[in-house]
């Protein structure tokens, strides 16, 4: 339940700011990140080890792994989307600017 809260953030995010899934990953292969925030760094951290964590699953034969995985990195993103503006609004325009460093694609 909590994973899905996460991609509904995120696509509440992408529909706000009004940038499409190509455009995100269009800027994801050309964009320098920087991660200023302590839990910018956990969860680009925690995002790398996915391919080391379906690697265990399918050694080990241990899929309980990939949902301990999944639940710690819902976790992980709702104290980043807490602590880290993704988005803000220009309280004169209106218009809405300044996505996060952070850019997390989805393809959904």
């Amino acid at each position: 339940m909590l994973f899905l809260h996460i991609i509904s953030c995120i696509s509440s995010i992408a529909r706000t700011a009004n940038v499409s899934s190509t455009q995100i990953q269009s800027a994801a292969t050309c964009t320098t990140i920087e991660l200023d925030n302590t839990k910018e760094w956990k969860l680009a951290k925690l995002v790398l080890r996915f391919p080391e964590i379906i690697d265990r699953c399918v050694a080990d034969l241990t899929p309980h792994t990939l949902c301990d995985y999944l639940y710690e990195l819902a976790t992980t993103f709702t104290e980043f989307y807490d602590a880290c503006y993704v988005i803000e609004k220009n309280r004169t325009t209106g218009m809405h600017f300044e996505i996060a460093n952070f850019v997390i694609t989805n393809n959904f």
